[in-house]
Order: C-alpha cells, then structure tokens, then sequence
C-alpha cells in the first residue's frame, strides 16, 4: 500500500514509518523544519549495504528529504533528483531545488537523495593539504600527487572506494523507491545528474514515468577528454559575440591579445596577487599560477552570468592585474573544495569514464586550447593513483528507452555542448531536445522566464506532445561587465566594487562543478 505523504498528514506519515524501523526496515523519517526554505518537510536516513552482493558487512545510512506536494491529493509518482559533480548530493542542495522545482510540488513529491559519498550519505570528503583557512590552500593543481594519496589512505579507513559508482548508487536509490511506497518515479538531473537519472532509466525502466534531463550526458561519455576542445569552443564564441556587441567591442577591440598577453606572463612563472580571502575575509597575498588560471577561466564559462564577465578580467590581467580573476578562482575552488566529495569523484570517474579515454586522440584535440591537456593529465594521473571499481558488463553500451523525455541543453555549454543532448535523444525515441540559446551549463534566467512552467507541464502530462518551449527561445546573454565601470579616475580598478557585483553571482549553476 502506497504510503500517504501529504504535508497535512506528515504526523501520521512519521508513526508508519517508526513501525517500519522497529521492524528492522532500516528507513526513518521524521518532521524536520529547513531554514533556507522556511518550511517544515520530511528528512530521513536508509540504510544500505555498502558491498550490496552481501547481507552483513558494513552499510551506508542513506541521507534524503521529501519536499511534500502542495495539495491534498498528490500523484502517486514523485520526482526523484539526481546531482551532479559527480560528487555532490542532491539533499545537500535542498534550497537550490526546491526554488527550481517549486511548480512541481503544485502535483507531485519531490525526493532529494544524497547519493552514496556525497552530502551525508557516508561522504568521501578530501581535505586540501595546507592550512584550511588559508586563500593559498584552494590555490592548487586539481589533483596534486600528495593530495590524491592522502585522501584515499584517509577515505580507506572507512570505506571500501570500489563500491561508490553509479550502478550502486541508482541500486541503493531504487530500494529506497520500494520503502516508500512507489510503484514509479519521475527522474530529473543536470549533468552528471542527468548520466545518472539514464542510468537508472535504463535500470529500472518498469519503474521509470518519465525523465527531464538537462545538460545531458550518457555512460559512454569520455568528458576529460573532450573537456579542452569544447571549452576552447565556447570560449571562442564568446569572442565572437563580444565582437558582434556594440558595447563590448568597443571596451575590448583586442580580445584575444588580451588572452594571450595573460597567459604569457604566466607561463614565465607565477605572479603575486593580492586578495581577499574567501574562508575568513581578511587580505592575503597568493601566488598565482597558469593552471590556476586555466581553473578559473574554464569554471566562468559554466554560467554566462560569469562569463559576462571573462573581457573584463582578461582585460585587468593584460595589463598586469590578476588580483580580479584570482580572488574569484579562489573563491570558486575553495566553495568546490567545501561542497563537492572529491573521493567519490575519483571512485566514479576512475571506473566509469577515465579507464576507456583514448589518450592518443584526447591529446591530438587538446592542442592549441588554451587549457593544452592539463586536465586530460590531471586526472589519468589521479587515477593511476586510486582504486578501480567493478563495473556491470555493458555499462557502456547504450540502450533505447520508450520513456518520455524533456532534454534541455544550453548553447553555449563549455561541458556538455547541444550535439551531446541531441546524442542523448537518439537514445529516447520519446524525448524533445530544447536548446537555449545564450545559455551554457546552467539555465541562466530562462528558468525565470518561462521554462518552469515547461518542466511543470510536461512532468504533469507526463508526454512532450504539445509542450510550448517559445518563451526561451529569445533569451539573451546579460549585459557584458565594462571595465570603465570599475575603474577609478586615476586609472586604478576598484576592487571593492567589483567584490559586490561578483558576489551576487547566481550560484544555481555552480552546482554541476566539473
């Protein structure tokens, strides 16, 4: 019997599942109040096992909570949210989600799942080797030798890392499904999210209603070794509607010399940048370097609420200035150092996708980008270091799926471009692939201008026929950052100023990291 989840009937809710504890189920559910939301809904723990081909051993209490639907008489499937990262959870991001899905919950149940290492579901944390509240810390290649050791020596004291991949984690998700108490789910994820919700699509397609996934990517995905053309790409287009800008070509008529003049200097060697240091605020003199800049400028093309602003740094570290640009990639690495379980990155990546790179090719497409196969090495050399799980013959092969499908994907996506959604949609003869324009890994305002309603209406019907997918179809990119406004009458750039803009950066799209 399917359990009744209504808000108005949490109590009740609340005594069912405590019987269901004592009787050794392993699931517990309780009122909870969310501050950032200012609502009370249910949180919950379920336990696991970690090696799931045994029934002793040691377990994963699985952390969730349900974002009751706003009417009396729910639908009796919810909509289950995978993160990306991989490494992030999708409980941990509660706030973020329950603005996004807001109009879903006028039907429907959201559940919000810390997958297996992620959020508080038995998290893989590692901890950047260095003083913690130090600017300087976060300041570091990705994956450094020493920092890749000591976190799986650390992680393994606890965990077994072979056990934290995708087919688990969707295994875990569906048990969780059967407790409590639906026949069939809707599923939405961004990115890695997205990989994961096909994955379980794929898995469990019996219980699967219907999927929306966003900024798409599939099992077969080799993302290190496409990660440097398709930066370059969006990275070029930016040039080219910078140039085609009336406002912006006139700031910045010598972009590209501006590129190059930036990273030549740092390619002598790093540079002394002063800053403001995002753990404590105080000042802090960092060094600088080419891979830290590489970082910084690849993770702004993620958002073009970021990227507006890439002309302006790049025009502040040709004439010598990295404070502007290294106090924002401070702040980026060290929010993905504190949100995102770098260990169950490494124990996802390192079986799924690192392991069938070709690096011959992957290499050959790196030259000439700005970011070379620095992150190509970054993380094969991760990999070599850590531990390989088993992977379930034919993960990688791809399987058509009559489920209904809203694939959404953003122009100019530096990750997961359009032509990765569109291979999605082959894959599900049922789907409709929308591509916002002006748009990267992220929705970037059109979530406010109409494509809720989209998501909302095709999670209730349950089909793509009729959907109205118009209203994004004129979005704009925001109005490009000119470096005059940030400019003092001596010619000095204000930093102050240019901390109150950036800090109010839309971090929705953030939450798909790497």
């Amino acid at each position: 019997m399917r359990i009744c989840k209504t808000f108005t009937l949490l109590f009740i809710l609340f005594l069912v599942f405590s019987f269901r504890v004592n009787g050794s189920y392993g699931l517990k559910m309780e009122r909870c109040f969310i501050e950032s939301i200012g609502e009370e809904v249910i949180c919950g723990t379920y336990e696991v096992m970690e090696n799931r081909q045994v029934r002793k051993g040691a377990k994963i209490r699985l952390n969730f909570i349900i974002l009751p639907a706003r009417t009396s008489r729910p639908a009796p499937d919810p909509i289950f949210v995978f993160s990306g990262g991989p490494g992030q959870g999708s409980a941990q991001f509660v706030e973020a989600y329950a603005w996004e899905y807001e109009k879903l919950r006028w039907e429907r149940d959201i559940v919000l799942v810390d997958q297996r290492g992620t959020g508080d579901s038995h998290p893989l944390p590692c901890q950047r080797i260095g003083d913690p509240n130090s600017a300087q810390t976060y300041l570091q290649d990705m994956f450094p030798e020493d920092y890749v050791k000591k976190c799986r020596k650390d992680l393994e004291k606890r965990a077994n890392l072979r056990y934290y991949h995708t087919t688990l984690a969707v295994a875990d998700i569906d048990d969780l499904r059967a407790e409590l108490g639906y026949d069939w789910i809707n599923v939405a994820g961004a990115s890695y999210g997205s990989y994961t919700a096909y994955v379980y699509m794929r898995n469990y397609p019996e219980r699967t209603r219907c999927a929306v996934l966003e900024f798409g990517a599939l099992p077969n995905w080799d993302y290190s070794g496409t990660i440097a053309p398709n930066t370059q790409a969006a990275l070029e287009r930016l040039f080219v509607d910078c140039a085609a800008d009336p406002v912006c070509s006139v700031d910045y008529p010598r972009l590209e010399e501006h590129l190059e003049q930036a990273l030549s200097r740092l390619r002598q060697g790093p540079v002394l940048a002063p800053i403001i240091n995002p753990v404590n605020g105080n000042y802090e003199m960092v060094t600088f370097t080419y891979n830290n800049f590489i970082h910084g400028l690849r993770s702004m093309l993620y958002s073009v609420y970021r990227s507006c602003w890439i002309p302006a740094f790049l025009h502040w570290a040709a004439q010598g200035n990295y404070s502007p640009i290294a106090e924002y990639t401070a702040k980026y690495l060290w929010g993905i150092n504190r949100d995102l379980k770098d260990g169950m990155f490494l124990s996802v990546t390192c079986t799924e996708t690192i392991p069938f790179i070709n690096y011959a090719e992957a290499r050959r497409q790196a030259q000439g980008t700005f970011m070379g196969e620095y992150r190509l090495d970054q993380q094969k050399n991760a990999c070599d270091l850590w531990v390989r799980g088993d992977l379930p013959l034919g993960f990688r092969e791809l399987t058509s799926l009559e489920i209904p499908a809203l694939i959404i994907s953003g122009e100019l996506d530096p990750v997961t471009p359009p032509q990765y959604g569109a291979e999605l949609a082959d894959y599900l003869p049922q789907s409709l692939h929308v591509i916002i324009p002006n748009s990267a890994h992220g929705y970037s305002g059109t979530w406010e201008n109409g494509m809720d309603d989209v998501v909302a209406q095709f999670v209730s019907q349950g089909t793509t026929y009729g959907l109205d997918v118009s209203c994004v179809l004129g979005n704009q990119r925001p109005p490009w950052i000119s470096w005059r406004d940030y400019t003092a009458p001596d010619g000095s750039v204000v930093p102050q100023k240019i901390r109150s803009q950036t800090s109010n950066i839309n971090t929705r799209d953030t939450l798909t990291r790497r």
